[in-house]
């Protein structure tokens, strides 16, 4: 952990903490410090770093969700790209990689643009595509037949 460099204050303030747990952009350090405030940090291993990476992601998709107006989803929008940026190094991607099989999906199964939403699949005992579904029960719940 970066033992934070305490800023000249007047040592009778009153001094306040908050918790921030979660992955903090490169600049953050030096910005904060800047702005004489505290910043306790440490560099993560590579395993927490994806963790942190998948919360953060959780967290700014959240935000692009609860944004209202479009200076502020383009904001959200950019963290995510960046994360999605982070993603792929992590996981020894590039890029290029990322954009190539971005292409190859849409060209194969489209986009989103017509905002199709599926309601369910139905399909025989005797369809090879039948594992897929029943082998991922947290995607696809089994229902009922009506």
């Amino acid at each position: 952990m970066m033992a934070p460099t305490p800023p000249t204050v007047d040592p009778n303030a009153q001094l306040y903490r908050f918790k921030l747990a979660k992955l903090i952009r490169d600049h953050i350090p030096q910005r904060m410090e800047r702005e004489d405030v505290v910043l306790s940090y440490r560099t993560l291993e590579a395993a927490a770093y994806r963790a942190a990476l998948q919360a953060k992601f959780e967290e700014e998709v959240r935000e692009v969700d609860q944004a209202e107006q479009a200076p502020e989803i383009l904001e959200e929008l950019a963290d995510v790209c960046e994360l999605i940026h982070a993603y792929a190094r992590a996981h020894g991607l590039s890029m290029d990689q990322v954009e190539e099989r971005r292409q190859t999906k849409r060209a194969l199964m489209g986009g989103f643009e017509r905002q199709l939403y599926g309601e369910y699949v139905q399909l025989t005992a005797q369809n090879p595509k039948l594992g897929y579904y029943k082998n991922r029960p947290d995607h696809y719940a089994q229902l009922p037949l009506e």
